[in-house]
């Protein structure tokens, strides 16, 4: 949520040639032009915070921000943040702005990940035939115990477990509050893998949002148990999450860092194409 639209609990500084705009609930800021452009926000990450003990926030760069103003601007970010204390900065740059790039790691940001976003495009493409090594079927109550443990054992390569500032205990903590969020309704749908009566995998599943032009839809969690790993789990969970989403979107979008080769070859085999990449870089203050 944009907080800082408020007209509640805001004050306004002028300093050097930006207006500063803060909510005084969660010390999220924009930072605005003479002509009341926004040219960067930093908005608390109220769900990251809880977790990791830290006040979190994300950095976001807007298209009005000349580059030219980058570093001016990122040297008033980290301030402001300083003052409002923010412990540690997140942002995304996408992998075209190099200028973006360079000036955050001459200010002490970090890369901690590189991802990539594929699509499939409902509209022109159709998934081939593919045969099920396993029974794929919706989220059961009695999944939850088992799904949990195959989670906590699956994700380790992603930019929290890279942070050294980040406890990795705390980082296996997000995704098990994450997935649990997910089963408890936050995902419209969990795709779950079967072999032998007993869970094997699973996908979350999120409709477009409201207001999407593109109607996009999203794979946004997957994981598969070590033994079950090889036998097209995987494959069958993708596609039988795009079959849910195809006549309720317009696309599907997935994604995943960049040296997970596997995913991104069973998305090449399914019909996906690669639409963008993105550094993700942290701070600590």
């Amino acid at each position: 949520m944009c907080y800082y639209l408020k007209t509640l609990m805001v004050r306004e500084n002028e300093m050097d040639n930006f207006t500063l705009r803060e909510n005084e609930s969660d010390n999220s800021f924009v930072i605005k032009d003479d002509i009341e452009n926004i040219l960067a926000k930093v908005d608390k990450d109220i769900f990251n915070s809880k977790i990791f003990e830290l006040n979190m926030g994300n950095v976001i760069f807007k298209p009005e921000c000349n580059e030219n103003m980058y570093g001016s601007l990122l040297n008033k970010i980290i301030e402001v943040s300083k003052k409002n204390r923010f412990e540690h900065l997140s942002i995304k740059i996408s992998t075209t702005n190099k200028k973006l790039l360079h000036i955050c790691e001459q200010k002490g940001f970090l890369v901690m990940d590189t991802l990539v976003t594929y699509v499939f495009d409902v509209t022109k493409k159709h998934l081939p035939e593919i045969k099920h090594n396993c029974i794929i079927r919706d989220f059961q109550e009695s999944d939850r115990v088992i799904l949990l443990d195959i989670a906590k054992n699956s994700f380790v390569i992603d930019r929290y477990h890279s942070d050294p500032n980040l406890s990795s205990e705390k980082a296996d903590i997000y995704y098990e509050t994450w997935i649990n969020n997910s089963f408890d309704g936050y995902a419209d749908n969990i795709v779950v893998a079967v072999i032998d009566d007993m869970p094997v995998g699973f996908t979350t599943c999120n409709l477009p949002k409201k207001g999407d032009i593109n109607k996009s839809g999203t794979l946004v969690l997957s994981a598969v148990s070590e033994k079950s790993r090889g036998k097209r789990v995987y494959t069958s969970m993708i596609y039988e999450g795009v079959k849910w989403l195809s006549d309720k979107s317009n696309e599907v979008k997935v994604g995943t860092q960049i040296d997970n080769y596997p995913v991104q070859k069973t998305w090449n085999n399914l019909g996906f194409y690669l639409q963008s990449s993105n550094y993700v870089l942290h701070k600590k203050i």
